[in-house]
This record gives structure tokens, C-alpha cells and sequence, in this order.
């Protein structure tokens, strides 16, 4: 403990004012080991600070005549109150360790300012001490042991069903794995951290309900209270299970792929490829996805109001982009899953694509065919009940008519005509599978120049998936894509001027264009140059 005895003299007007202030700073602290594993430890810091000689002298600083400030020589000294605490737990047989650490802050005749205005509007300030302010602050740290992090990851269990050599590259992955929530990719695990945090919103089950919905149909069942319902709406925990109940079972076993002789758990007789070449990183998931998106652009994109400029924009309607969650099973797996194609109700949203950690198929292959169906099953979201209702235009309605009607089509020769009907056949009569199908075809091959669709397909495809201006230049070569995009650039030329007359507008009225609509110049056109 330290006090040292201060005497303040300030003379104003001729005045005296003298004040005697004691400043000390006591210090203590407390330890106790709890176990051998345990230990708990306090920390007490206090400290007095009289105030400066500018809060406490009375004389008017008039340098703003319309904001004067004033000392007061009767403040009294604050003292603030510092405790910090801390606690450790750790186990060396089976490697958990938990950190907490815990504190406060308050301090006494705090000093603040009191504001008060005169009849000419003039503003005054001086110091005055309050009762005291204070906060408080808590955080844990908790380290999981590594063969639970490998079984959260990737499924393993045991050594033994595992493999040795499996077991050590396992082990060596997870101890470099990290969260890459943020950019979109996420662990099982992180998944579920990411629903407990209240980040992402549990999936909706085999029923299509979302969680909210699951309650208040248990509530209306009477199998649950209203007292019930209040509590697990904001439960993390229970949004947690119901996604383990859910979701969990069936996407794990799909993305295994081979129902037959599934386990849950990670078995060296699974893994019929190089673990490390099958490993499904971050850099390989933006890379494909960039591949995509390079030739498909518009495969993310919703039609919505700018909500963010609605007082500037209205009505308009503007194209955002919502690159899909990548979640990554613990399984070695051979298939990937378009589980959502929109979170829960909110159509701009983010869908969910869910693939195998250790993916045995061509990644790019898998992600393209997801995309496909993510355009299709976003397109019926969309259209609803008309989603095949071929008088309202949509890739659904137009693609459903082609197929549902491709005997009469006289824009299809005989030969193309037996063609659709094998495809049809090998797809189980599907007509989603089959657009799938062609989806990849005009992604990983008609992109690349090489025509392999026929001509209503190919039209369909240009129309609604439309490429970048970059490889629709490349096509141009090509007589088979001139009436496409002949047509193409009188829709961009309509789409940009109706940008240009927004732009006009707003710069006429003084005010500033949105982002966005540089954005939808983007999407009208595929060319970063609009």
C-alpha cells in the first residue's frame, strides 16, 4: 500500500483554494490449488487520481464563446477498484486443458461532465463526480484434445479400424485444421459451432420444415408448452440436436455414397484413394468455385430490392450474389449433396452444398452438378406452384416444356430426338436429372468451346445461364452461337441502357449512384468493362 499526501493551492481572482487529497494504491491477491489439475487465482489492484488542476480551478475558458467551459474546486478525488481472476484446469492423460479468466473495473466519484444550456443557447460544461461507474468481463478457453478433434473432423475412433499410417496423416491434419467459416467452408464441427453461436440457422428437415417451424407444430401438436416453445427458441443447444437429428444421419450417409456397406465411422477399408489427394482444403473449394463462376456467372445471383439504398433506388430491382455454405461431412465419401438452396425461408440467402472431407470423385465434377441443381431447385423456389407453367418464362417452365414435348419439336432432328429420349431413360425419366446433366455439359464443355448440346437445349442454356462476355467473344467464331448471341447483345444493349437512364437520373436529382447498380451492369453484361 502507498499513500502520499498532495496539498493543491489554486489562486483565481484573488481567491485561495486549497485542497488535501491522500493518493494510495492497494494491491492484493489469493491463490488455491483446487486438485492437482485445478488451481483458481485473484488479483486486487486499486489506485486514487485526484483531478487536474484545470477541473478544479472556476475560471471560465471562454475560447468558444458558444461552448464555455468551467473547473469545479469542490471535485473530489476518484479511486477505481481493479479485480481479475483466473482459472485453470488441466488434464496431461488425455491432453483437455480449460482457461478462464474473469474481472471488473469500478470507480468511485467518477468524474464526468454536466452540460446545460442558457436562454442564448450558450453551452456550459463542468466536472462533477457520480456515484461511480463500473463494467465487467469473462471469457474461456478450452482445448480439445486431439482424438476428439480427429473424431469430430473426420470420424475416427480407433486406431486399429483406422490403419497406423491413416491415423498419423489424420492426426497431423487435424492439428493444422482451422476455422474457415468465414470464407464459407466449414468443418461438421464448425457447422454446428456456427448454429450454437446463432450464425447460421439450423436446416430444415425431411418434411421441409426449418426449426422455427418445428416447434410451433410441436406447440400446436400439444406436445410441447408455451412456456416450452419461449425456451427453445432461443436455445443454442437445441438447435444444435435438431440439426444432429436432421440433417446429420441422412447427409452423412449420402455423401458416403455406398449405402450398402455405410459406417459412421472413419475404416481404412474405406479409403480407396490417397488420403492426402482426396483431402477437400479451402484453396481447392475457392478454386473450383471460381471455375464455375468464370463460366457460369449468374449462378449465384438473386433478383431482390436494394434494400440498403431504398429511398434512392425503389422499386428497382438489382441481382446479389450469394455464394453458397460448403459444409464437409467426416466421411470418406464419393458423392456430394445440394442439401438447401436457400436458408430456411429467406430467399437471399445463402444454399448449402455438403461433400465428404475426403472426397474420392472428381471435386470440380461434383461441384458443377451441385450447381446445376442448386439453379434448378432455386428456380422452383422462386416460381413456386408455376415453377412449370410454361406461360410464365422461367429455366424450370421452358426446360419441362423442351422435355415433356421433344416429339413434336421441329427444331430437333431424329437423331436428336433418340438421344433425349436415352438420356431420359438413362436419368429414370427425371426431368431435373436431366437438366442436371446438360448443365455440366454446357459448363464443362460448351464453355470451353466444344458444342455438344443440341440446339433447343443450347438455347435454353444461353438464355438463362448465360456466359461472360470474355467466351461469348471466343464463340462468336463458332455460326452455331450467332443467332444466340446476336440476341444476347440487343438484351445487354436494353439492360444497359435502362442502367444508364437510372445513372442519368439520380446524377440530375445530386445523387450518388449505388454501388450496386455498377454491380448489375456486371450481371446484364458479364463484363467487368459495362
Amino acid at each position: 500500500m502507498i499513500a502520499v499526501s498532495t496539498l493543491t493551492k489554486n489562486v483565481t481572482n484573488g481567491k485561495t483554494y486549497e485542497s488535501t487529497v491522500v493518493k494510495w494504491s492497494p494491491q492484493a491477491s489469493f491463490s488455491y490449488d483446487m486438485s492437482e489439475n485445478a488451481n483458481i487465482r485473484f488479483f486486487y489492484f486499486g489506485s486514487s487520481q485526484q483531478p487536474s488542476t484545470s477541473q478544479l480551478m472556476p475560471v471560465p475558458d471562454n475560447t468558444d464563446p458558444v461552448n464555455i467551459s468551467l473547473g469545479n474546486p469542490y471535485l473530489n478525488p476518484y479511486f477505481s477498484h481493479r479485480l481479475r481472476g483466473m482459472f485453470r484446469y488441466s488434464n496431461k492423460k488425455n491432453f483437455i486443458s480449460v482457461n478462464g479468466f474473469f474481472g471488473g473495473n469500478f470507480v468511485q466519484d467518477a468524474i464526468t461532465s454536466a452540460t446545460w444550456y442558457d436562454d442564448n443557447s450558450v453551452k456550459y460544461n463542468i466536472p462533477v463526480n457520480t456515484k461511480g461507474t463500473g463494467n465487467l468481463d469473462a471469457r474461456v478457453m478450452a482445448n480439445i484434445p486431439m482424438p476428439v478433434k480427429m473424431f469430430l473432423y473426420f470420424g475416427y475412433v480407433d486406431e486399429e479400424l483406422a490403419g497406423l499410417n491413416n491415423a498419423v496423416t489424420l492426426y497431423r491434419l487435424a492439428e493444422n485444421m482451422t476455422d474457415h467459416s468465414t470464407v464459407g467452408v466449414y468443418t461438421f464441427y464448425d457447422w454446428l459451432m456456427a448454429i450454437f453461436r446463432g450464425q447460421k440457422s439450423p436446416s430444415r428437415n425431411e418434411f421441409d420444415q426449418d426449426y422455427s417451424d418445428y416447434i410451433h407444430k410441436q406447440k400446436v401438436g400439444g406436445n410441447i408448452t408455451d412456456a416450452e416453445l419461449k425456451a427453445l427458441e432461443n436455445n443454442p443447444m437445441a438447435k444444435v440436436n435438431y440439426e444432429l437429428r436432421n440433417m446429420f444421419p441422412q447427409v452423412n450417409k449420402i455423401t458416403f455414397g455406398r449405402i450398402t456397406t455405410f459406417c459412421p465411422l472413419f475404416c481404412a477399408d474405406d479409403v480407396l484413394k490417397d488420403l492426402e489427394s482426396s483431402y477437400v482444403t479451402v484453396s481447392r473449394v475457392a478454386q473450383i468455385l471460381e471455375e464455375i463462376r468464370r463460366v457460369d456467372y449468374t449462378a449465384f445471383y438473386r433478383e431482390s430490392l436494394d434494400m440498403e439504398h431504398i429511398d434512392v433506388m425503389g422499386k428497382e430491382t438489382i441481382h446479389l450474389e450469394y455464394l453458397p455454405d460448403i459444409i464437409l461431412m467426416p466421411n470418406v465419401g464419393i458423392r456430394g449433396v445440394m442439401w438447401q438452396e436457400i436458408e430456411g425461408k429467406r430467399r437471399n440467402s445463402p444454399g448449402r452444398m455438403v461433400f465428404s472431407i475426403f472426397h474420392l470423385e472428381d471435386l470440380k465434377t461434383t461441384f458443377t452438378h451441385l450447381t446445376g441443381e442448386f439453379r434448378w431447385e432455386l428456380c422452383k423456389r422462386v416460381q413456386g406452384n408455376r415453377w412449370n407453367d410454361v406461360s410464365t418464362n422461367s429455366l424450370t417452365s421452358e426446360y419441362f416444356d423442351y422435355i415433356q414435348f421433344y416429339r413434336k419439336n421441329h427444331d430437333l432432328s431424329a437423331e436428336a430426338k433418340e438421344k433425349v429420349k436415352s438420356s431420359l431413360q438413362r436419368a429414370k425419366n427425371s426431368f431435373k436429372e436431366m437438366f442436371v446433366r446438360d448443365y455440366m455439359i454446357w459448363v464443362l464443355f460448351e464453355g470451353a468451346g466444344s458444342p455438344r448440346l443440341n440446339k433447343v437445349a443450347r438455347q435454353i442454356m444461353f438464355t438463362y445461364c448465360p456466359f461472360p462476355e470474355d467466351i461469348c467473344n471466343t464463340l462468336a467464331q463458332n455460326p452455331l452461337y450467332s443467332d444466340l448471341l446476336d440476341r444476347r447483345k440487343i438484351k445487354v444493349a436494353q439492360g444497359l441502357h435502362h442502367l444508364d437512364v437510372l445513372t442519368r437520373k439520380l446524377q440530375n436529382g445530386n445523387i450518388l449512384v449505388p454501388e450496386t447498380v455498377v454491380q448489375e451492369r456486371y450481371y446484364i453484361s458479364g463484363s467487368k468493362k459495362a
